[in-house]
């Protein structure tokens, strides 16, 4: 059949029509295998084996999506195969591709492959051509060596706790750096974490590249070598800096002389709680007087495009520069916090824009960020520039030796000044529980069990709505497969969802279907009518507000049923995971008032029941932990 059509049609659109619009069941349906999406960004001409684009929102069947990933193809002179899927936006192409054994989805369904169009003998040499030009003409593999000008204006405040960092240093004492932040935070690197994210940008093997603390502790071992020297990374991907503080108690070693924030990269998420910049801050010099703050600011420098294509924000208005904009709004307010408290503040973006604007090579979209625009780790020299500009504030410390001679005996124990934002004067406090063992972390663990409610919906939502917990026709299931880890095999990853665990599981890694999978531990559930259920201790206390942390983003995220009973009671609610507004993935938190029950002797439980509707068409769902704040006694 496929033949035939191929003799008949040379056009796209009718090509796709015929391949795409077929009723008959089993035609291609699948994918040719795995993909980095938007790997078309950094190979434009298609040399490599594989690559992908995002498909236009607009495009909303998939008629039009094939015939659009087709006219994509036709520029590259790797594509001999397409794969489609509309709700994942994503088109992908394969120089080699066996469509006798196209891959199943289970999560992602909607997959459906096929052949490329043939190209005339001349557009074939063309693009050959390209790719030849594109391996030999590259001369962007080395960084810039940033100037005097650059990193000046990178440092928008001094501190004026670094003497008692270099008074350390050259009395011979190790120092101990922490990195708080996100997951740009996560990208600095650590050395002594085993089973942390960080420990894969340590820079210790060939696999391994070298994350920003770590080149920091380089430079200082450099000058002043010990093997006592120390980074503590407590850095939670995708978090906002509201919701770190709430527990960052339970990452805090004992000492710390240098602490390097960086939340401006989740400016868009922060909305109201800018507030939590002071707060972070103030919580710091509480615990640690002594210790130089240096807060880094990341922003994003460009618009991920549909069609994959990172595009440079306009001059004047998203390039930072307009009052309004989240990253400028938190710039501004890290200043405001810098001045006040006399700590540290690095803008990358101040640094750096005046050689983007006069389009200096080494500085456009592909040297900074890479294709998803907001990470340095993905530019092919983000990591050096920071580098550069923390090194530059260390060497200005060094130099500065009047400052040095005037340090004050003692570890500076001066009381706070008067907070900027009237909620950090007396913040509130929370019990922080997780339902995962996570290395370098302190949070109480969870007891929680988990069964499979086949009838999902209507058994779990009654036994909820009864108080009385039963699980009716909920089984348990033990022996599962093993979440597959991140370095695993397509075929690995691909049996693993095609018979998922019908019940909840912990996983290391995440679970999305294009790319590399990179390592941010959670609770997840796949099947609807997984059911989990986890034991609350109230200690008394009549009113106490519960925050569910859980994994919103842009594509497969489904929906949950939540419920209390047993020793509780709380409003049920329905919570939807999935945000097709940004292209982005962060831990938002749900809030739920308990009630303290006085009828019952019995543990409160919070109950989780995944969902078979979904507004993404898929069923996944992930949680992370609970926070407790006690209201009344």
């Amino acid at each position: 059949m496929l033949g035939v059509l191929w003799c008949l049609c040379n056009r796209g659109y009718m090509l796709a029509t015929s391949l795409f619009a077929s009723a008959e069941p089993g035609v291609l349906q699948g994918g040719c295998g795995d993909t980095n999406r938007y790997h078309g960004v950094e190979d434009p001409h298609g040399c490599r084996q594989t690559g992908s684009f995002g498909i236009p929102r607009e495009i909303a069947n998939r008629v039009h999506a094939a015939d659009w990933c087709f006219r994509r193809c036709d520029r590259l002179e790797g594509c001999n195969f397409i794969s489609v899927s509309v709700s994942q936006r994503d088109c992908s192409w394969y120089r080699h591709c066996r469509l006798d054994r196209l891959q199943q989805n289970r999560v992602v369904t909607d997959i459906v492959s096929a052949p490329a169009r043939q190209r005339s003998a001349a557009a074939e040499a063309l693009a050959k051509a390209r790719c030849r030009r594109e391996q030999e003409g590259r001369s962007h593999k080395r960084a810039r060596v940033l100037n005097a000008s650059s990193l000046n204006n990178a440092i928008l405040n001094f501190g004026s706790r670094w003497p008692h960092l270099v008074s350390r240093l050259r009395s011979g004492a190790p120092i101990a750096m922490g990195v708080i932040g996100a997951s740009v935070a996560q990208n600095a690197g650590c050395l002594t974490q085993p089973g942390k994210r960080c420990m894969q940008m340590s820079g210790q093997t060939s696999l391994n590249r070298t994350g920003w603390a770590v080149r920091m502790l380089q430079k200082i071992n450099q000058s002043y070598p010990h093997h006592g020297h120390r980074i503590h990374n407590m850095a939670a991907d995708a978090t906002p800096a509201a919701e770190v503080l709430k527990c960052l108690g339970t990452h805090l070693p004992q000492r710390l002389d240098l602490v390097i924030v960086e939340f401006g990269s989740m400016a868009r998420f922060m909305g109201g709680e800018i507030a939590s910049v002071e707060g972070m801050v103030r919580f710091l010099l509480a615990n640690f007087p002594s210790a130089e703050i240096v807060i880094l600011s990341v922003h994003a420098w460009c618009e991920q495009t549909d069609a994959g294509d990172p595009l440079f924000y306009r001059d004047g208005e998203q390039l930072g520069m307009l009052a309004g904009s989240p990253w400028e709004r938190v710039e501004q307010e890290t200043l405001r916090v810098c001045r006040r408290y006399t700590t540290t503040c690095v803008s990358v973006h101040k640094g750096l824009l005046p050689l983007v604007q006069r389009h200096e090579p080494g500085f456009d979209v592909l040297d900074l960020v890479g294709r998803d625009c907001l990470h340095p780790v993905n530019g092919r020299h983000g990591v050096d520039y920071i580098e550069q500009m923390l090194g530059y504030a260390f060497e200005r410390a060094e130099a500065d030796t009047a400052m040095i001679q005037s340090v004050v005996a003692g570890d500076g124990g001066a009381r706070l000044t008067a907070p900027l934002h009237a909620a950090n004067l007396h913040p509130t406090s929370h019990e922080c529980l997780t339902f995962l063992d996570r290395a370098g972390q302190r949070d109480s663990l969870l007891q929680w069990t988990t069964t499979w409610c086949p009838s999902n919906d209507s058994a779990a939502t009654a036994g909820a709505a009864t108080s009385d917990g039963k699980k009716g026709s909920c089984v348990s299931k033990h022996g599962h497969a093993r979440c597959p880890v991140g370095s695993s095999s397509r075929a690995k990853y691909s049996a693993f969802l095609s018979s998922p665990p019908p019940v909840w599981f912990a996983c290391k890694w995440s679970l999305s279907p294009f790319g590399l999978r990179k390592q941010s531990p959670a609770v997840v559930a796949l099947v609807p009518g997984a059911t989990a259920r986890a034991m609350i201790e109230l200690h008394g206390v009549r009113r106490t507000e519960l925050s569910l942390e859980y994994l919103a983003s842009y594509a497969q995220m489904g929906r949950v049923a939540a419920a209390c009973y047993g020793g509780c009671s709380c409003a049920s609610q329905t919570i939807d995971a999935h945000r097709p507004g940004v292209r982005a993935s962060t831990w938002e938190q749900r809030q739920f008032e308990l009630s303290l029950s006085h009828h019952t002797n019995t543990a409160c439980v919070l109950q989780l029941v995944l969902l078979h509707s979904s507004s993404s068409d898929s069923t996944r769902f992930s949680v992370r932990g609970l926070k407790l704040r006690r209201t009344r006694p």
